[in-house]
């Protein structure tokens, strides 16, 4: 039988112990965003060197170099003869990381997949720590695009001064510093050692975490190698990736760590295919159908059996305790910049973590008349994330995407009072409390009144790239028929229903604020102009399918409001015509 692939091995052991994983990088990452190696730089000073002196090197700089000097080049005695001070060294390595303009443009020094894919890797909490030699703030940059709260030790103040790691969400220690530091850490004798608050440090992330090398040479760093082989734990496994056989160095601590090598052509590939196997594990920990079926069959049995009733109470609080701890660990904690794919990445991961518990709402709410009902507004109370407006970032804030699980409860809800004709419940859920820091007082039907998305861009990666105004709600009418599949079979009815629960929010969200025609519910319902028609209709006449006029009258009444629905539809309708999608 054939070995196993050792990115599989290392892939389901960073699923299965997420933060147990840590990276050590070196140059190598972050030469193929143009940014030179060690190497790299030894032979750029060797070709300024023969220039200044008025020599041709040829084609083999180093060659030319040995037979100068009489002896091979090396990268600390040609920084330490060069630049005779620590500030030279610094400000010629600056411009080594820093893009031009016509850099820029070209896609140079910024930010490379592999980096974009260790971002996401801790942004997931699979890696809670990075170790890298690089003086570059390629990582900094690509967690900051992902909105991940990090910290950068970059010297042996910072060290001394941190919280234990334990309390760190993400990590990255630069053990030679950062480029714009003119202490930072070149040649060989500052590599010899490291302050003791550095030692200590990296050597407990050797001791306490397993350990993916990646870019790293080990030839230079004797401190560093010092400190891996002053370490006695082996928790978790060590990986090295390497493109070309490795040197001694390098050898001796794979053979010290017995660390399972990965050949790879390139550091973008390796971070790819490993993300693209950890995807598919995800993939694979979706609740499945038969498992969603499971709990609602489960659900229904309980439904019809009053000596079921905490069995009942158990599942939805078990599937809503797991959906919830998926929703609350993903959204940022500080300003970032966003991007649409970013936040749609994210709806869609809510999608996958809301599969159970919605279509248990859905079921528990069809099916009970009335007992259960708390339990539901909780749910929706419980679900709100209340995440500060940010408005220094092109979206606002992540409020939009953080308040979507809340949002998916809430229709669900909803749509079962339209079903089976409970004003009551319809009218709680519209003075479900949902308080935030901005008001306390804050209610469902106020919180949840916009639908329509407000910048065309923000979600265009749900529909297919469309660049205009798209009601949000169109994503969750297409997220919401499954669970709704077995209460209402025909896919005309399904429309209606989500149409008219929108519709009556509308006007119960207008009938509390009878003055506010610029803040109305908008959504899906102002698009599907017949349904909204049928909907009128039957606040006029008669009751239709869903709702009806003695419907919305029963939840103003339970709302205490005592508004005429001529009045509440006038307005709502002058909104609908102003609506351009």
């Amino acid at each position: 039988m054939p070995d196993m692939s050792p990115i599989t091995s290392l892939a389901f052991s960073m699923r299965s112990k997420p933060g147990a994983y840590a990276m050590l990088l070196g140059s190598g990452i972050s030469s193929a965003a143009g940014i030179p190696t060690g190497w790299g730089v030894v032979i750029e000073l060797i070709k300024k060197l023969a220039a200044a002196e008025g020599h041709d090197c040829g084609d083999r700089p180093e060659e030319w170099y040995k037979s100068a000097f009489g002896s091979p080049p090396s990268y600390s005695e040609l920084l330490e003869k060069l630049f005779k001070t620590e500030t030279d060294r610094q400000q010629y390595l600056k411009r080594l990381f820093e893009p031009t303009p016509e850099e820029r443009e070209q896609g140079k020094k910024l930010p490379t997949n592999a980096h974009h894919v260790i971002a996401e890797l801790m942004e997931k909490g699979l890696v809670k720590v990075v170790v890298t030699t690089n003086f570059d703030r390629l990582l900094e940059q690509a967690l900051a695009s992902r909105g991940v709260p990090h910290v950068v030790i970059d010297s042996p103040s910072k060290a001394k001064g941190m919280m234990p790691l334990r309390f760190e969400r993400s990590c990255i220690i630069k053990v030679h510093g950062d480029y714009l530091d003119p202490q930072i850490l070149n040649i060989e004798k500052e590599l010899g050692s490291f302050d003791p608050a550095t030692l200590n440090l990296i050597k407990q992330v050797f001791d306490d975490y397993g350990v993916v090398v990646c870019g790293w040479s080990a030839t230079y760093d004797t401190a560093l190698r010092e400190a891996i082989n002053g370490t006695v734990d082996r928790r978790f496994s060590w990986y090295w990736t390497r493109r070309d056989p490795l040197e001694k160095a390098a050898q001796s601590v794979v053979d010290d760590r017995k660390a399972s090598l990965i050949d790879i052509e390139s550091a973008d590939k390796f971070f790819a295919d490993l993300m693209s196997r950890i995807h598919g594990l995800e993939e694979f920990d979706r609740p499945h159908p038969l498992d969603v079926a499971a709990a609602v069959g489960a659900a229904k049995r309980y439904v019809g059996d009053n000596s079921k009733r905490v069995q009942l109470y158990d599942l939805y609080h078990d599937a809503l305790t797991d959906a919830l701890t998926n929703w609350f660990d993903r959204p940022p904690q500080e300003p970032v910049i966003l991007s649409p794919q970013t936040m749609c990445d994210r709806i869609k991961a809510y999608d996958a973590s809301a599969e159970t518990i919605v279509s248990l709402t859905a079921t528990v709410g069809r099916w009970t008349s009335g007992e259960f009902d708390s339990f539901l507004l909780d749910a929706v109370s419980e679900s709100v994330r209340n995440e500060p407006y940010h408005f220094d970032t092109p979206h606002q804030s992540w409020e939009p995407v953080c308040e979507y699980p809340a949002r998916l409860l809430y229709y669900t809800t909803g749509m079962v009072s339209l079903l089976t004709n409970r004003p009551s419940l319809f009218s709680e859920l519209m003075l479900t409390p949902t308080p935030s820091e901005r008001n306390l007082d804050s209610v469902a039907a106020v919180r949840f009144r916009f639908a329509l998305n407000p910048y065309p861009a923000m979600f265009s990666p749900l529909f297919g790239g469309v660049g205009k105004a798209v009601p949000l709600s169109t994503w969750m009418y297409t997220k919401l028929r499954e669970p709704f599949r077995s209460l209402v079979r025909s896919d005309e009815h399904y429309e209606l229903l989500f149409d008219t629960f929108e519709f009556y929010h509308a006007i119960l969200y207008r009938a509390l604020h009878p003055s506010n025609l610029a803040g109305m519910p908008s959504g899906k319902w102002c698009v599907v102009q017949q349904d909204r028609e049928a909907m009128i209709q039957s606040l006029e006449h008669q009751r239709l399918r869903y709702g009806g006029r003695a419907f919305v009258q029963e939840c103003m009444k339970n709302m205490g409001k005592t508004w005429n629905l001529e009045f509440l539809l006038e307005g709502i309708q002058n909104i609908c015509a102003q609506m351009n999608f």
